[in-house]
């Protein structure tokens, strides 16, 4: 099992679980609050040695670190994904502290896994979806059947998107427009 730790590059590498690799959540995130393309994100799956078929294990500082990597990495289509509910110092206590890995410059596996898009919306399709009956929810619960989930922090939308993705039964019903359009969206 791949142990990927979403905390800070530096409190990773400072200190982690044994053989844990740092993927920092917010590496897919710039200052400015804008999320780096799919392309680039596999990219960087890539330069942590993910191919996509790994089973891995999630966990973080934050459920917000966590729970934002969890959802790049299934919105990227990685199948085998476990989150650690418990304290990251819990997980050091079972398997023992180490320093995390940093990733690599330069992609040492291609990325393979298939995306899924499906739960993606573009903000040209959003008034289409909610002529379809598609709700949209910058709240933390659910509130309707059909949910867009939006966020202005891209960050915050994704880990928002897997908190709600384990509490759905239909996840089909469950999508997520991480680039909000610029004007106000009415919920």
């Amino acid at each position: 099992m791949v142990l990927l730790d979403a905390s800070n590059l530096s409190s990773c590498q400072k200190e982690s679980v044994k053989m844990a690799k740092c993927l920092p959540a917010n590496t897919f995130q710039s200052p400015k609050g804008v999320l780096a393309s799919f392309y680039d994100i596999t990219w960087v799956f890539g330069t942590t040695n993910l191919q996509g078929n790994e089973r891995i294990l999630v966990f973080a500082d934050t459920e917000k670190q966590r729970d934002a990597l969890l959802a790049l990495l299934f919105l990227s289509g990685h199948e085998n994904l476990w989150r650690w509910n418990a304290k990251k110092d819990d997980l050091k206590n079972i398997l023992g502290k180490g320093s995390g890995q940093g990733r690599g410059i330069i992609r040492s596996k291609y990325y393979i896994a298939k995306m899924r898009d499906e739960y993606l919306v573009l903000p040209q399709e959003l008034e289409a979806l909610k002529n379809q009956g598609w709700n949209i929810s910058n709240q933390s619960s659910l509130t309707a059947i059909k949910t867009i989930i939006i966020g202005i922090k891209p960050l915050d939308a994704l880990a928002r998107f897997t908190q709600l993705f384990m509490q759905k039964t239909e996840k089909h019903l469950l999508k997520i427009l991480i680039h909000p359009p610029q004007e106000k969206l009415s919920t």
